[in-house]
């Protein structure tokens, strides 16, 4: 009985340290992702081809904005992004 408590007590571990893994796994991709999206803004504080679809442009904008709020990434970008959609 002990030794099938031990197993069942290494098991649990192991399934918290995988998810820890997974967790952190989750929070650097998100990070990246963020980064793309900052580096991929426009000058003008818009995502996407402003001349050939501003009707994308302000979409694409606009859940990027949401998305950076979501996120808690409410930095410059996020500022130059609403003024934009304003």
């Amino acid at each position: 009985m002990k030794r099938f408590n031990l197993l069942v007590l290494r098991l649990i571990l192991v399934g918290l340290l995988v998810q820890g893994a997974n967790a952190i796994s989750q929070e650097v991709s998100i990070n990246k992702g963020i980064g793309w999206l900052l580096s991929n803004q426009n000058p003008s504080g818009s995502w996407g081809t402003e001349t050939e679809y501003p009707n994308l442009c302000l979409r694409d904008t606009s859940l990027v904005a949401d998305t950076l709020c979501y996120l808690g990434t409410t930095n410059i970008a996020y500022s130059k992004a609403i003024q934009w959609i304003e």
